[in-house]
């Protein structure tokens, strides 16, 4: 399922966008967090985006910029690469 929201715990809210790992679907699951504003800090967990079609450097830069547009206070990297990539100093 797309865009599941669910109840967390400690007050938070949870976004489930486990349904695809590509850009685009990680443009609209952000946007979707967006919208929601119900929380004012934000922790994205994104695992590997794999078959893009870009560099690794490439890929992650776009990656960071989308989380740093949409006001992304922390990132937890699932993956060799997304747990590599996120251990870097945040946006």
């Amino acid at each position: 399922m797309r865009l599941e929201m669910k109840q967390g715990i400690n007050n938070c809210s949870i976004i489930n966008d486990s349904y695809n790992s590509d850009l685009g679907s990680l443009a609209i699951a952000l946007e979707f967090l967006q919208q929601q504003r119900q929380h004012p800090t934000k922790t994205v967990i994104l695992s590997d985006i794999l078959q893009s079609g870009k560099s690794e450097g490439s890929l992650y830069e776009e990656v960071a910029g989308m989380l740093e547009s949409k006001g992304i206070n922390k990132l937890i990297g699932i993956g060799k690469t997304s747990h590599a990539k996120g251990k870097a100093s945040p946006p």
